[in-house]
């Protein structure tokens, strides 16, 4: 039996990355790995999210998702269950960008300020 005392919240360098998902720098895409802190929800994306960045204010569409459901449908997903999503390459001179989805409802996703790396592989944690 597992107690809620034996779960722990796994830290981004934990988080194993399967690597057909990582491979993309020349494909100029980005993946962002995400996952639910709560322990049971139901989550689903609406194609009106995007990363914003920065310094030059160009969008960046949401091309593919996975283990997520797309908008209006919704999944139930446990406490730190990963879903991924995949968007269009954020411009060369990008050094940071927003992550958000465009929706007049509660609880939507929004990150703020997201420091740019040379993998474009990010993992975000609501």
């Amino acid at each position: 039996m597992t107690y809620l005392s034996d779960l722990k919240t796994p830290k981004p360098e934990e988080i194993e990355i399967p690597s057909e998902l990582t491979q993309v720098k020349e494909e100029g895409q980005v993946i962002v790995h995400g996952y639910i802190n709560a322990w049971k929800n139901t989550i689903r994306i609406h194609p009106n999210t995007y990363l914003i960045c920065k310094q030059t204010g160009k969008k960046v569409k949401l091309l593919h998702f996975y283990n997520i459901a797309p908008y209006p449908q919704w999944k139930e997903i446990t406490r730190f269950e990963k879903f991924t999503l995949v968007f269009s390459g954020l411009p060369k001179d990008c050094k940071s960008f927003d992550f958000l989805e465009k929706l007049n409802e509660p609880n939507v996703f929004e990150r703020y300020d997201i420091a740019r790396n040379k993998s474009d592989v990010y993992t975000l944690i609501f």
